[in-house]
């Protein structure tokens, strides 16, 4: 097992942990208080290589993480950043604009704190305000993408909802590799990286499948259909929303504890309908109440179908 611990002197000359990274050895998420989220805030933003995401109602970014985000966009990093509650003051949005690879958006009702790269996350009560950073109490969660990849996963989940919920006020808002924890959970549209947005309510059996062109002939470019989007689903054991894109019945926590025995017969004891979330008896094998069967069968039957292909 590999340590490396990161040191910083307060004021009175004590040494302090900071980042602490144990390396080939999982470990589980940290808790950060108002300095360490701070610090991690800074590392996340500084070891950036692909993407870097802010998700903060409240933003007046300080000129030293500033300069840290214009080295990122320097090196070619996209910085995707959410904001909400109030209009950011002009100042922070000329100087967001001003990066090559900026993409804003806002939501009006965002409460969630959250910065993220593609190795690690914190997500925190800390909004990026000099004034919450120095004076208030604040506590944050780290997770890293290789120790707390069940985790990562779900975070990363909740940042592509956002960003489709979301107001594109700036930007191309191409999303690289951004979604590569959860890709195949959403589509895309042919030929291009740009995250689409979808109608929610739709049924993902009522899609309609285009039929492909032969090869060789010429046709006229068509535009391109919309895109339906899925359904919110449950995990049959804890609740949590998940797609109905998503290949299983549980969410990715959930089903790495359930592959343990593959038992597609157990019945969750606080079991969730896989479609309504409603407290039932569920089991892989039967993972929607009756009402829901009905009326999202060849959905639940195709779920099925894929945990028999992995249960006993």
């Amino acid at each position: 097992m590999c340590c490396t611990l990161y040191y910083s002197v307060n004021n009175d000359n004590q040494k302090r942990i900071i980042h602490k990274h144990v390396r080939w050895c999982p470990i589980m998420s940290l808790i950060l208080d108002t300095f360490e989220t701070n610090t991690w805030i800074s590392h996340i933003s500084e070891d950036a290589r692909k993407h870097l995401v802010i998700i903060c109602p409240y933003l007046k970014i300080n000129e030293k993480l500033r300069r840290t985000i214009e080295v990122a966009d320097r090196k070619g990093v996209n910085v995707f950043v959410i904001y909400g509650k109030r209009e950011l003051d002009e100042g922070t949005m000329t100087w967001l604009k001003g990066l090559r690879h900026s993409n804003i958006a806002s939501i009006k009702d965002l409460h969630a704190k959250l910065y993220m790269n593609e190795e690690f996350a914190v997500i925190s009560s800390m909004n990026l305000y000099e004034y919450s950073q120095v004076n208030n109490e604040e506590l944050g969660v780290l997770c890293g993408r290789k120790e707390d990849r069940a985790e990562y996963k779900d975070i990363t989940f909740q940042v592509m909802r956002l960003i489709g919920i979301s107001e594109k006020e700036h930007g191309k808002w191409k999303i690289g590799d951004l979604d590569k924890p959860i890709r195949g959970l959403f589509k895309r549209s042919k030929g291009t990286e740009e995250f689409r947005t979808y109608d929610s309510g739709s049924d993902v059996e009522n899609q309609e499948e285009i039929p492909s062109e032969p090869m060789g002939v010429e046709t006229e470019e068509k535009p391109e259909p919309p895109v339906s989007e899925t359904i919110l689903c449950h995990c049959i054991r804890c609740g949590r929303v998940i797609p109905s894109t998503h290949d299983y019945v549980y969410c990715g926590r959930c089903m790495d504890s359930w592959q343990r025995y593959s038992n597609m017969r157990y019945v969750e004891p606080k079991g969730h309908c896989y479609i309504c979330g409603k407290e039932c008896e569920v089991s892989a094998e039967k993972p929607a109440c009756l009402d829901c069967y009905r009326s999202h069968k060849e959905l639940v039957e195709s779920k099925c179908g894929t945990m028999r292909a992995l249960g006993r």
